[in-house]
Formats: structure tokens, C-alpha cells, sequence
């Protein structure tokens, strides 16, 4: 029971030191606030973002991701898998790797992915028979002319 008591004392101590502490740096932050211009922003060097990068980042965040993402799962079927996409905004290009259970079913996935909504244009641009495999699924990459308006 002794030691009970000993082990509480000293969280006791321990919260009361630590709570003092947080409240100095309280303190010392609304100092700190209270110096800056009303136009000044408080950040660090780490996290302040060049403008150039910020207008960039704003500039994909108005792109139409859902449509895009839209356009690829309704393209998909049971027989195909869509394994990674690359965007690039730039080129107007999206990069699609994939797994389809037979080359039909690849060719199938292109033909549908250009709803003109998303995607202007699709081509295969390579596949391969996965020879390893009993089922010899085929690996494919298809880009498409993505419609970023």
C-alpha cells in the first residue's frame, strides 16, 4: 500500500511539473502571436509553400478526379483488374496497368474506357501473357487522352 501511495505521489508531481510546462509555453505562444502583423501568418520554414507550388496544387485539386476514377471502375468488369493509375495533367495522359483474364477482355476494358466524359481516346499500348501462371491472364497498359477541361 506504501509503495502505492509513493508510485501516486509521484505521478501526482510529475503531471503537476508537466502541466506547469504547458502552460509557460501557452503563455509564451500568445506573446509570440500577439508580436506578429495582423497580415502575417505564423509557420515554419518547413511548412511555408511557395506560391508557384501552391497555385500548382490548387490547380489539380479543380481537376475532375471523380469523373475519371468514375469512367475507369465503370469500364472494369469481373474479368479485369485495374492494378495502378498515373495521371499526368500536363501531357493530358492517365496511365492505367492492369490484369485482364484473356486478351479479349483487355481490348474489351479499352474499347469501353472513352465515355467523352473522361476519356477522349484508349489504346493498348502493351501486353504481355503471363506465361507462369495455369490461367494465363494477360498484363496490359492502357493510356487514355484524359478530358481535364
Amino acid at each position: 500500500m506504501l509503495l502505492s501511495l509513493g508510485i501516486f505521489a509521484l505521478s501526482l508531481a510529475h503531471y503537476s511539473d508537466v502541466a506547469a510546462r504547458l502552460d509557460a509555453a501557452k503563455e509564451r505562444l500568445e506573446r509570440l502571436t500577439a508580436r506578429l502583423d495582423p497580415g502575417q501568418h505564423l509557420q515554419s520554414a518547413n511548412q511555408a509553400i511557395p506560391v508557384a507550388k501552391s497555385a500548382k496544387v490548387e490547380e489539380l485539386i479543380g481537376l475532375h478526379w471523380d469523373e475519371m476514377l468514375s469512367a475507369i471502375e465503370h469500364a472494369t468488369t469481373a474479368d479485369v483488374a485495374v492494378l495502378s493509375v498515373q495521371a499526368d495533367p500536363k501531357k493530358r495522359v492517365v496511365t492505367l496497368n492492369g490484369q485482364a483474364r484473356s486478351y479479349d477482355h483487355a481490348l474489351g476494358f479499352v474499347q469501353r474506357l472513352p465515355d467523352g466524359k473522361a476519356f477522349e481516346n484508349a489504346w493498348l499500348a502493351s501486353h504481355m501473357v503471363v506465361e507462369d501462371d495455369p490461367d494465363r491472364p494477360v498484363d496490359f497498359v492502357v493510356e487514355a487522352q484524359w478530358i481535364t477541361r
